[in-house]
């Protein structure tokens, strides 16, 4: 489920596994394992998803989404706390 929304969104966008690689700061093999549904750790899925500029809750399965935006919002605090500390 992962690897077709990300394609579509990435083909809605008409930009190539090559230059979302880039984007995204991970290999063209990345992006191709993740749209042939081999799946991702989360960070990569959370950098093609900012490169997208599409929420990664989008790109994800409910019960993952819910995971990721619990991790998002613990790390908007985190950052929220440091920026407080300095």
């Amino acid at each position: 489920m992962l690897g077709e929304r990300v394609r579509a969104e990435r083909n809605r966008q008409g930009i190539t596994r090559e230059r979302l690689a880039e984007m995204a700061g991970v290999s063209v093999d990345v992006i191709k394992r993740v749209e042939d549904g081999m799946g991702a750790k989360i960070e990569a899925a959370y950098y093609i998803a900012v490169a997208l500029h599409t929420p990664l809750e989008a790109l994800l399965p409910t019960q993952k989404a819910d995971r990721a935006a619990r991790i998002n919002s613990a790390r908007l605090l985190l950052e929220e706390l440091e920026d407080r500390a300095i």
